[in-house]
């Protein structure tokens, strides 16, 4: 029906018309209909916008009512006192007028600071993330001078309106809202000044840092529902945003190059602070708390109980992995953010000194781990901050370079001044975990306040077996009312865990800490960086030097926490001290054999007195190592190390020697001086010999002689060189004075005489000598071992010291080296065959009667 109609009508044209204008007029009714209901909504969700507002202001709204209220019941009771004072009240207008003013000078200041506000945002946050600008806007002094001036405006249309509606004019609040004034007028000032302050991002930082303060201290023994895991999970959330939003300042930051660095390193010394501070607070938090966030550790399939398997497979599912809580998630966290600052700094320019701000910062930190009782993560913190620091050297030239910069050198000795006093620290720390200590502080725990264990200052490692104690300490409270268990067993316990991180600690000390100097050194050298190997070199001899020096502490922590062990089947952790002893020397050898090498070439370059003398220190160490193979009879390490010594002895003494320039006395001082070196190592020259004859090998006394024949055809010449080692022995020896350096000759001498005093000897007395004075007989083959380990030798003997020895021995080969050159009033080189004669002959004439005595 309705089609054909339309078929019907739709052959003309007013039909059309009047469909299109029917059609328009519904159109138009609905409009109007959408426009009244949605713009119904609106007006309600404006309604309701302006509802949330009030609520927002209905506080502050109510505050300042009531103020104006109370000020004006009180001003009533102190109308009397107004007119004692005569105290009166200005007319109307200029009563209103006041509180006009007031009220313009509030609303222009909220004005100017949200408009400086919003330049600093378009400028600087325009790009960061919400929360970022969100610290903006919600910066805590600028929201609390808003508040303040708000509250001194409306107050001010308060007093203004009381009047309007008949009130007496309020004598208390003018000097009211005039203090409030002059606090809004002065404080401008110095928010006007503070906003420029905020073009700097990291300044946002103090907020966000005292609100995670606030939150550690939630979850720690004491705060509020500290142990409620539903607060727990809270303050960690909340954390980890702030955390985040630390990171994004930090990023922020770095990128504003017009700053030129200085408030990025802040930002991060600003957090390193905070993780120092961290380090201690965590003493305080449980160690299951939710605070530390979860994960899932998952089991080996045969490395799981039958029973568990048996459900995995019949639920055709895995096995329930077991949830460990991550103790260190805010140092992983925030540990990138600082590696990639230092990184930043040592890239833009690494002649600056913020690096070394970080570093020394840095120190703080690990200082602080160590002295908790880690000194292996404290290691670890150590070792990722020097990889970043190599990686960024390594970047630069490839080569050898005589004269490394300044910060270069304090940069790679900061790391190993860490190391250092890292150790330093633990042994501290070892100190106050005595087993006195430990069972003072267990002796004073409440075990039945959850809180009371975390109140001792214990070690962190030691907090989960306190609350696994605790949960059966507390059970044998409600069953007896009191603690059954006896102290000793107690503090057993707590003695197995803590051992057990001692071994850990020691792992790190001598094998972990011997591993990664290796490493930096092997780093440096194929860098082609002499001094900062140099530097590593000697940083790690000083390490080994107090790691020797505090060994009896560290034998005597291990002793006497396992002198008493009462609790059979209780397995405790083990260490071999011969093993970790064993691998300090090797790597001690190993560090001998590098400080050779670096301080061959060392000695070959030239030195500012700016730079420590690393050649210096590596020639007097490898002289007293090469002493210390012959006393041990260690001939491979005196093979590796004598050559070397040789040639870095006379390279210093090149270096040393005085230019003509000074005049002859100062010369000559300075001749003494230069020579030293040459009369050290003849003087470890001259002791092969002994050590040849002494362990009966050769060996020692023909690597010698091969090295200086091979020096002198290859770099010198035999008269040359005679005639300067004479020279050199009659300067020092011709004058009455102790010669420079003589002590520490001296003191080898007494090594090597140590060394002779182990033969076995007898005392022959003889009618025929001189008060009856007795020989001695020395029960050695060598003629000359015997006669250098006699005491009257010892004294006037004329090589009774290595520099007699190598002169006469190496030098009387060579026919044409004169040794009556060596005019010393202390060496007679003319007898000395005579007295190796006389004393083989009283040898063999002693030694056989000897036995015959021993047969009969």
């Amino acid at each position: 029906m309705g089609a054909k109609f339309i078929l019907l009508f739709s052959q003309w044209k007013v039909f059309w018309s009047l469909r299109a204008t029917t059609k328009r007029l519904i159109f138009k009714l609905q409009t109007l209909r959408y426009k009244f209901i949605y713009g119904f909504r609106e007006e309600k969700d404006n309604i309701l916008s302006m509802g949330s507002l009030t609520k927002i202001a209905v506080t502050q709204l109510l505050f300042a009512i009531l103020i104006s209220i109370l000020l004006q019941v009180v001003d009533h009771y102190l109308l009397p006192y107004y007119k004692e004072l005569n105290i009166n009240i200005p007319e109307d207008g200029l009563y209103g007028t006041l509180f006009s003013a007031i009220s313009a000078i509030g609303g222009v200041f909220i004005g100017l600071y949200y408009a400086g506000i919003s330049a600093v945002g378009s400028s600087i946050y325009s790009k960061v993330p919400n929360e970022v600008r969100n610290l903006l806007a919600n910066e805590k002094i600028g929201f609390v001078y808003m508040r303040l001036l708000s509250f001194t405006t409306f107050i001010s249309f308060c007093f203004i309106a009381m009047r309007a509606l008949g009130l007496p004019r309020n004598h208390i609040a003018i000097p009211f809202i005039c203090i409030l004034a002059g606090i809004g007028i002065i404080g401008f000032i110095r928010l006007g000044q503070r906003t420029f302050y905020l073009f700097d991002p990291s300044s946002l930082s103090v907020p966000v840092l005292h609100d995670v303060y606030r939150d550690i201290k939630r979850v720690s023994a004491g705060g509020y529902q500290w142990d409620d895991p539903s607060f727990q999970n809270h303050a960690a959330k909340q954390v980890r945003n702030n955390l985040d939003i630390l990171r994004s300042l930090a990023e922020i930051t770095s990128k504003e190059r017009h700053l030129l660095g200085k408030p990025y390193v802040q930002l991060i010394q600003k957090i390193i602070i905070f993780m120092i501070n961290y380090e201690k607070m965590k003493k305080r938090i449980p160690s299951k708390s939710n605070w530390y966030i979860k994960r899932y550790k998952h089991r080996l399939w045969y490395r799981t109980s039958d029973s568990t398997v048996s459900i995995a497979l019949q639920s055709s599912s895995l096995p329930q992995p077991e949830i460990e809580h991550e103790h260190f998630w805010v140092e992983d966290l925030m540990l990138g953010t600082i590696k990639t600052c230092l990184n930043s700094t040592l890239n833009r320019s690494i002649d600056e000194e913020h690096p070394i701000n970080l570093l020394n910062s840095w120190k703080i930190y690990t200082d602080t781990i160590s002295s908790g009782g880690d000194f292996s993560r404290a290691i670890d913190q150590i070792s990722t901050v020097a990889d970043v620091i190599l990686d960024n050297i390594k970047k630069s030239d490839e080569y050898i370079i005589e004269q490394e910069s300044l910060i270069l050198i304090h940069l790679v000795e900061s790391i190993m001044y860490m190391t250092i006093e890292s150790f330093l620290n633990y042994i501290s720390y070892l100190r106050t975990v005595s087993v006195k200590e430990l069972n003072a502080k267990l002796s004073v725990i409440d075990w039945r306040l959850s809180k009371s264990i975390y109140s001792q200052d214990m070690p962190i490692h030691l907090l989960q077996q306190l609350e696994w104690l605790r949960d059966r300490l507390e059970y044998e409270y409600l069953i007896e009312d009191k603690v059954i268990s006896p102290p000793w067993y107690i503090l057993e316990l707590v003695l197995k865990v803590n051992l057990e991180k001692y071994v850990t600690d020691l792992e790190a000390i001598f094998v972990r800490c011997s591993s990664l100097f290796n490493s930096w050194i092997e780093m440096t050298e194929s860098m082609k960086r002499p001094l900062l190997s140099a530097a590593i070199l000697s940083r790690e001899w000083e390490f080994w030097g107090k790691v020797e020096a505090h060994l009896t502490v560290l034998e005597e922590a291990w002793i006497e926490a396992i002198a008493d062990k009462r609790i059979k089947g209780l397995i405790w952790p083990s260490v071999n001290f011969d093993d970790l002893l064993k691998q300090k020397k090797l790597r001690k050898i190993e560090a001998v054999k590098q400080m050779s090498t670096v301080g061959g070439l060392l000695n070959l370059l030239s030195k500012s007195d700016k730079l420590p003398d690393y050649g210096g220190q590596f020639i007097n160490i490898c002289a007293y190592q090469l002493l210390d193979a012959m006393c041990n009879n260690n001939f491979e390490l005196f093979k590796i190390l004598f050559k070397k010594y040789l040639y870095s002895s006379i390279a210093t003494f090149s270096k040393l020697k005085p230019t003509e320039t000074l005049p002859d006395w100062r010369k000559i001082q300075e001749f003494k001086i230069a020579v030293s070196p040459l009369l050290d190592l003849i003087e470890i020259s001259g002791y092969a010999k002994v050590a040849s004859e002494f362990y009966e090998e050769s060996s020692w006394w023909a690597e010698v002689v091969d090295i200086w024949d091979n020096y002198i055809k290859e770099d010198s010449d035999l008269d040359e060189i005679f005639i300067l080692l004479s020279s050199a022995i009659n300067l020092t020896e011709g004058t009455i004075e102790i010669a420079h350096r003589s002590s520490f000759r001296l003191s080898w001498q007494q090594n090597i005489l140590a060394l002779l005093s182990q033969i076995q000897r007898k005392e022959i007395f003889s009618d025929q000598e001189f008060m009856f004075r007795p020989k001695t007989l020395i029960f050695h083959p060598s003629a000359l071992v015997r006669m250098i380990s006699k005491e009257d030798y010892q004294r006037f003997g004329s090589f009774r010291d290595g520099i007699g020895l190598f002169m006469y021995y190496f030098f009387k080969a060579y026919k044409k080296c004169d040794l009556s050159k060596l005019s010393s009033r202390k060496r007679n080189f003319n007898d000395i065959d005579t007295q190796l004669l006389t004393e083989e002959k009283f040898y063999q004439e002693n030694v056989n009667s000897d036995k015959e005595e021993d047969e009969l």
